[in-house]
């Protein structure tokens, strides 16, 4: 399975530290980053995503492969995606969340825990909760079929949040499923 990612993680104006943490296959951002934008690729047989606006333990995140986000998961404020051959698993939890963009259309990713079909094209975007508190989910549809490249997907929506008002630290994770 090839799939291509971009996340953005920035500090709000008025927090004294960025709040937003990620996981992706295991590994998570460095906590002394403010900012963090990157993209990579991953061909690994499954796919682990996480974003979380607290800090659990870092050392006992996604370090057993059965468990793929540790304590991250009793977060308050989390949403993690598992992508396996044609299965999605994901778990959401608090004012986090996470849409699929699928042929055109979005549709949020209910809360809980649930499981459906990963199709190649699929397009998924995790957001901490300031993402889904300040865009519709049409706006981040179009914010997202408007940017032409999946490296750029996450800060574009950062950048449409903050144009939206919001002033917080914001963890945006655009993950597509290539193949």
């Amino acid at each position: 399975m090839k799939v291509f990612y971009s996340i953005a993680s920035v500090k709000g104006a008025d927090d004294a530290v960025n709040t937003g943490n990620f996981w992706i296959n295991g590994a998570s951002r460095p906590q002394e980053e403010e900012t963090l934008r990157y993209s990579s690729i991953s061909i690994l047989e499954r796919q682990r995503y996480a974003v979380t606006e607290e800090n659990p333990a870092r050392e006992t995140a996604a370090t057993d492969a059965s468990e793929p986000w540790g304590d991250a998961r009793n977060a308050s404020d989390f949403i993690g995606l598992s992508l396996e051959k044609s299965l999605l698993s994901s778990k959401c939890s608090g004012d986090a969340g996470a849409y699929l963009i699928r042929g055109g259309q979005i549709e949020k990713l209910p809360d809980g825990e649930y499981e459906g079909d990963s199709l190649p094209g699929d397009l998924y975007i995790l957001g901490s909760p300031g993402l889904l508190k300040t865009l519709p989910a049409d706006e981040i549809l179009t914010t997202a079929l408007e940017t032409d490249r999946i490296q750029e997907i996450a800060s574009a929506l950062v950048n449409a949040a903050q144009a939206g008002g919001f002033r917080g630290s914001l963890t945006v994770l655009a993950v597509e499923r290539r193949s």
